[in-house]
């Protein structure tokens, strides 16, 4: 199974391409991984942060969540994964309606399905520019760096469009979300990890699952745990999970989509174990392979990438089984595994950070990679 990981680095050192800068600013904060729950499968709720108001689309910003109020005054709600309060954002832009985030240019994006088009917002508020939709009810909105562009579901016509974030042209002919059951379609969430889009359905109280591309391609749905008349969809960059909104109940809560993540403190002693959970809830029994890099990045896998970088400590944590516990295995029936890193009695490594992650491993999927799980960083401390 090393061989998956260590064919990757292969490739994207021919490459030359790391993209470590391309993604920092979406969601890569120094300090603790969110705590979050491990168990259960797509559709568990793991976090619920209560909300002054309601709110109707969210976004991840820089390792938090927004929720976006849309009556007027419209504010933007910017918390913590625990729910601390960042800040709170008045802006001029009129009934917007879903909302994603645009880390290359440091600015919110929203839609309005009254007036039919999409405007980014600085953060002081202002709306900067404004392109019209490619129909006429958009009512969500996620950034793609991949791409550098815009996907935006419309609730009337059940299509979901892609839209060049610089231009506001149409790039590629418009999709159906019916087709696959998704109707009455709310807020848009993207993860460039796993080149995959969470789209709300509101009919069904589900969240419909389809791998970027063109066209996309359907990869399957999954209910919420609750009835939450969901809006909102956004993917945070470490967790590789789905924020979504309760309408009616004045809260937002994070989801488990099945995807990858990985569980392990934000400190570790010089010569103590750091344990380690490996949580996947789709990739049940399925093999499974982690690695370490001093920096994140982006190791491309297709269209995918691993969120690591090329370094001394990824070859180490290939290599060296008496650090790096656990690194490779069988997920249980639950998609569950646990390693641990053995961190060497060295004092000189105090003030190091490292970073894991690891990929679910399906000969049947593309580049025989299923899934790929957002990093977790770990700080070594004296």
């Amino acid at each position: 199974m090393k061989k998956v990981l260590a064919s990757v680095a292969a490739v994207a050192a021919l490459s030359g391409s790391a993209l470590a800068q391309q993604f920092d600013v979406n969601g890569d904060p120094v300090g603790s991984f969110p705590v979050i729950s491990v168990d259960g499968p797509a559709g568990t709720s793991l976090t619920s942060i209560a909300t002054p108001v309601r709110v109707v689309g969210t976004a991840p910003v820089n390792g938090n969540v927004a929720g976006l109020y849309t009556s007027s005054p419209s504010v933007i709600y910017e918390y913590t994964p625990s729910g601390t309060l960042v800040s709170s954002l008045q802006h001029n832009y009129a009934s917007p309606y879903g909302m994603g985030y645009d880390s290359r240019r440091n600015e919110y994006v929203l839609c309005s399905a009254s007036s039919g088009d999409v405007a980014r917002v600085d953060l002081t508020g202002n709306v900067t520019t404004v392109f019209p939709a490619p129909s006429t009810r958009p009512i969500g909105v996620a950034y793609d760096p991949n791409r550098d562009a815009y996907w935006v579901p419309d609730w009337s016509a059940n299509l979901l469009h892609l839209m060049d974030a610089s231009t506001g042209n149409t790039l590629q002919p418009s999709f159906s979300l019916s087709a696959s059951g998704c109707t009455r379609s709310a807020d848009v969430g993207y993860s460039w990890i796993n080149d995959i889009l969470a789209i709300v359905g509101r009919d069904k109280n589900q969240m419909f699952l389809y791998r970027a591309g063109n066209p996309p391609t359907f990869v399957g749905a999954f209910s919420f745990s609750t009835t939450i008349s969901a809006r909102g969809s956004a993917i945070p960059y470490r967790a590789q999970t789905t924020w979504s909104s309760h309408y009616s109940g004045s809260r937002l809560e994070d989801f488990d989509m099945g995807l990858p993540r990985v569980v392990a403190a934000s400190t570790v002693q010089v010569g103590t174990a750091l344990p380690i959970q490996w949580v996947a809830g789709s990739s049940a029994n399925l093999p499974y392979q982690a690695a370490a890099s001093f920096l994140e990045g982006g190791i491309p896998v297709g269209t995918r990438y691993v969120p690591l970088s090329l370094d001394s400590l990824f070859t180490l944590s290939l290599a060296a089984p008496s650090v790096f516990q656990g690194m490779s295995g069988v997920l249980d029936g639950s998609g569950n595994a646990t390693g641990q890193v053995n961190v060497p009695a060295i004092p000189v490594l105090a003030g190091i950070p490292f970073s894991l992650a690891f990929v679910t491993i399906d000969g049947s999927a593309p580049q025989g990679i299923r899934a790929i799980s957002g990093p977790a960083k770990t700080q070594i401390t004296p």
